[in-house]
């Protein structure tokens, strides 16, 4: 491999280390940017109104309900206009949230806490449910259970804990009534069932009874005229033994039906008491259980604002804020900034950085070498001795420095075949330095390093 390629085939890390580079010179604006961002998030912690929750967790125990659904193996979910019964399974829990969400509950709570409209065309006069339920009151089911967790939030922590207390009282209530009506409906279509059957029962049995009647006459009858006309006429016997057969037949079928009576009076029986039973448990029964008690909060615990948010959301604000602000700056300094240098830059900050430099530009093996420097005179000088002293003066090297004309940076671009650029962060013009590589590259010249020094360095040869 030809040494001269030394530059271009090293490996380049071009992104990171350049970044890194970046965010090291411009740290100020970083700083600033985030005391800027802190002190932001300070002011909006402290000027904005305090916001206190109160929440609790009830547990709604499906074995202990009241409901004929959960807890009644005879249960009426719905009753048809035919009088069928008809069997289905709902979610009780939904049930739960859209009772507590209802206004049954709701418009009690809100006038029970005077919660008024503050502003607009309705202020003064109490919330409505749909208003209620958009902004600081909050229900939601913990996710495969049976819990609910209730919350509101408002500026006055003992109106929080007060909404939630009023909240679990007036469901209990509800729920309380709900439970009766529901029972007793229940209990009185089954009595109405029950009274139907047992007419029905009844009447069966009178039937059976007419027609056992009916049959005994029937047979006696029969057989007397069987007796008498025994030799006389074999058809009339064989058909009149056909007749008492068929009443046979019909007064099994009776029988049959009357059974089948019996036992549905007896089912709804057990029904009837059921829902006699369980209108008896809905008085003053609850299936709510309290798992986690609201409390007052103390008034530096507020929920909003969050500190540690807004901290969280300042970082992320000074980050994005810095990043725009070292961008622009990047772009648009007079001064040369690292966006303007290649992504094989090499920085000097110390002595040994300018001799590895200078020991790579000697094993390049190249016969000249032009020293684009943008950089004070001296520093350029002393640079270019320690290149002449140590490739024992078989290089011929031209030198530049931040002193040169225009027409002096041309003439050494124009004579020599390869080119170190040289430059100085946030000192050197940073038009003139893309202007001079421009032109290098016009007049392809092999630029075969770009050096820039941080801080003020001046490095005497040794």
């Amino acid at each position: 491999m030809n040494n001269s390629d030394y530059f271009e085939n090293e490996e380049k890390t071009i992104n990171l280390t350049k970044i890194w580079h970046i965010f090291l010179y411009r740290k100020k604006i970083i700083f600033f940017c985030f005391l800027l961002s802190l002190f932001l998030c300070s002011i909006f912690t402290i000027i904005c109104p305090k916001i206190y929750l109160s929440e609790v967790k009830i547990l709604i125990n499906k074995n202990n309900s009241t409901y004929l659904s959960d807890i009644n193996p005879f249960a009426l979910s719905e009753t048809k206009s035919d009088g069928l019964l008809k069997f289905s399974s709902k979610d009780n829990l939904n049930n739960e949230i859209e009772i507590i969400k209802s206004p049954i509950v709701l418009d009690n709570v809100i006038r029970e806490n005077g919660i008024k409209y503050e502003k607009g065309s309705k202020v003064g006069k109490y919330l409505y449910v749909k208003d209620f339920l958009k902004k600081d009151f909050s229900i939601e089911n913990l996710k495969d259970t049976n819990i609910l967790k209730i919350s509101y939030k408002s500026k006055d922590p003992t109106l929080s804990y007060n909404v939630i207390r009023s909240i679990l009282t007036n469901y209990r209530t509800i729920y309380e009534n709900i439970n009766i009506i529901k029972a007793s409906n229940d209990k009185n279509f089954l009595m109405k069932s029950y009274s139907k059957a047992k007419d029905a029962v009844e009447n069966k049995i009178t039937k059976l009874k007419q027609f056992k009647s009916r049959t005994i006459t029937a047979s006696d009858t029969a057989l007397n005229n069987m007796n008498i006309l025994l030799r006389l006429q074999d058809r009339r016997i064989n058909k009149d033994a056909s007749s008492i057969s068929q009443l046979s037949v019909e007064n099994k079928k009776l029988e049959a039906e009357l059974d089948q009576e019996l036992e549905n009076l007896k089912n709804l029986k057990s029904k009837y008491e059921w829902s006699r039973q369980i209108e008896s448990m809905s008085k003053g029964a609850t299936n709510l259980i309290i798992l986690e008690e609201p409390a007052i909060s103390d008034i530096s615990h507020y929920s909003e604002p969050k500190p540690l948010f807004n901290i969280f959301i300042a970082l992320i604000f000074s980050t994005i804020l810095s990043y725009f602000v070292i961008l622009y700056k990047e772009k648009t300094d007079k001064k040369l900034s690292y966006i303007a240098l290649n992504e094989d830059f090499e920085l000097i900050n110390t002595k040994k950085d300018l001799h590895e430099i200078k020991n790579k530009i000697i094993l390049s093996n190249i016969d000249n070498l032009g020293i684009i420097s943008l950089v004070n005179k001296e520093f350029t000088d002393n640079f270019s001795e320690l290149i002449k002293q140590d490739s024992g003066y078989k290089m011929k090297v031209e030198v530049t420095s931040e002193n040169s004309s225009l027409n002096e940076y041309l003439n050494v671009i124009n004579s020599s075949d390869n080119l170190v650029f040289i430059g100085h962060i946030g000192v050197s013009d940073r038009k003139i330095y893309n202007g001079l590589k421009s032109s290098a590259k016009k007049l392809d010249k092999k630029i075969i390093g770009e050096f820039v020094c941080k801080n003020n360095a001046y490095f005497k040869p040794e």
